[in-house]
């Protein structure tokens, strides 16, 4: 049943397909959803699977605001049988996007407009538009000097467990022009403020903070986002 078409079917497992559905099959959707929920982290589930083509596949992450994140399938080579034969695998692979991205890079560096919102659910982070604050101009320098360096993101590997329930935190909105970054802060390694997930226009992004620029965020947070900490 599961290498069948979804033809007529709208929800595999209970996550509603949409898009070209009659070219994927149950199997296809099955395996692009657990693929995305290993390359974006624990506690990241599908909400809903736009179906671009029969490689390539949109999926919309729960919390909503944590936006989508593409897979597409590639050829790839694995060993098989008892003499480990090298054969050809179509498999799903996320094409996960990190803060140090150049084009995310970007629009923090040069953002025209910077808000600020308290996040009191890091765990199931929602973007609180009903409590932005425009960020002052020095507020604003600061925090893009800090977080549009790469040389402020972890450059290797990671793996974060959460063994408690996330504390309230930031989330910032950085705008230049018609792009938006939204980042939701939650505790990494060092700090309060040293995990970031979020979009750029709607596309996922995670990413860990090095060291000395997560005590720097941890710092910034302090002097600049009293009031959306005093709302915990």
């Amino acid at each position: 049943m599961s290498g069948l078409p979804i033809a007529e079917a709208m929800e595999v497992d209970g996550v509603k397909i949409l898009g070209r559905i009659h070219e994927v099959t149950v199997a296809d959707i099955r395996e692009a959803i657990a693929t995305g929920a290993c390359g974006l982290g624990s506690g990241v589930t599908a909400s809903e699977v736009d179906v671009i083509s029969r490689n390539e596949v949109r999926i919309h992450l729960a919390p909503r605001d944590l936006g989508w994140a593409l897979l597409s399938r590639q050829k790839i080579p694995l060993p098989d049988g008892p003499d480990y034969r090298m054969v050809t695998r179509m498999r799903w692979e996320c094409r996960c996007k990190g803060a140090d991205d150049p084009d995310v890079l970007a629009v923090i560096r040069a953002a025209d407009q910077v808000f600020v919102f308290p996040l009191s659910t890091p765990d199931k982070p929602r973007r609180d538009k009903a409590h932005q604050r425009l960020l002052d101009p020095a507020a604003r320098r600061k925090v893009g000097q800090i977080l549009g360096n790469r040389l402020s993101w972890w450059q290797g590997g990671y793996s974060l467990i959460r063994t408690r329930v996330e504390p309230p935190n930031i989330g910032l909105v950085f705008r230049k022009g018609r792009d938006e970054v939204v980042l939701f802060f939650t505790s990494g390694f060092d700090s309060y403020t040293g995990h970031v997930k979020g979009t750029l226009n709607g596309q996922h992004i995670s990413d860990l903070l090095d060291k000395k620029p997560s005590k720097q965020m941890q710092e910034w947070r302090r002097k600049y986002a009293q009031p959306e900490l005093a709302s915990r």
